[in-house]
């Protein structure tokens, strides 16, 4: 009874512990913590044919916008590598994730948005 209750967690460690945070993004990622969050959040609902460990960053550049006095609204591209299982069959596909994080400083509002998805995932 040990043994299976030991496999029984690892196997529930192993399959929570996909496409996480760490796994997604590169140790020097550009990305905020916030916009790494909500960015995983929206691919994993919009397309859940995504692979266990199937995302990567691969580069995100950020656009700084100055509007006044300090406020600095930051615009991020990230180009992501996806695996997925398309009709049965793998497939690899590369995105460009379009993300904002406006300056503001009340912490109960989210500034944080996704604002476009570019590329081809195909999801039955």
């Amino acid at each position: 009874m040990k043994k299976f209750a030991f496999a029984l967690l690892i196997a529930l460690s192993a399959a929570t512990g996909a496409n996480d945070l760490g796994s997604v993004y590169r140790a020097d990622s550009a990305l905020p913590q916030e916009l790494k969050e909500d960015i995983l959040s929206v691919l994993l609902e919009s397309y859940p044919c995504i692979d266990d460990y199937g995302l990567f960053e691969a580069e995100t550049t950020v656009f700084e916008d100055w509007i006044d006095q300090g406020v600095v609204d930051r615009y991020y591209t990230t180009k992501m590598n996806v695996r997925f299982t398309y009709d049965y069959h793998p497939n690899t596909a590369k995105i460009v994730v379009e993300s904002v994080l406006f300056s503001g400083s009340n912490p109960s509002v989210d500034w944080g948005r996704v604002t476009d998805i570019e590329g081809q995932i195909y999801c039955d």
